[in-house]
C-alpha cells in the first residue's frame, strides 16, 4: 500500500474525554481529548479535516458541548458522525 492510498483511506476518530475514549485506540481510532468545549470543538474540527472519509465518534456529553459545530459539520456529508453513550445520565443524543 503506498502512503497516498494510506492517508485517503477511511479513519475511526474518537472525541471526548481521555478517559472515556482511550478504549477506542484498542480499535484503531485517532484519539482526540478534550475536557472542555473549546478543546472539543478544536478537536473535532481537527478530526473532521482529515483526508479521506472517516467515523467520528464523540462522546454524548462532550457532543452536547459543541452540538452547533458537530450539526454544521454532519451537513457537509464529508464524515459520518456517531455520538457514543458513556456512564453519565443520558441527555438523549446517544
Amino acid at each position: 500500500m503506498t502512503a497516498e492510498t494510506k492517508e485517503a483511506r477511511a479513519q475511526l476518530h474518537a472525541v471526548g474525554p481521555a478517559e472515556v475514549i482511550l478504549p477506542f485506540r484498542a480499535a484503531g481510532a485517532i484519539l482526540h481529548p478534550a475536557a472542555t468545549a473549546e478543546e472539543a470543538e478544536r478537536a473535532l474540527k481537527a478530526a473532521a479535516g482529515s483526508p479521506g472519509g472517516s467515523l467520528i465518534l464523540v462522546v454524548e456529553e462532550t457532543a452536547s458541548a459543541i452540538l452547533p459545530a458537530l450539526r454544521e459539520l454532519e451537513a457537509s456529508a464529508r464524515h459520518a458522525f456517531l455520538i457514543i453513550p458513556s456512564r453519565s445520565p443520558s441527555g438523549g443524543l446517544g
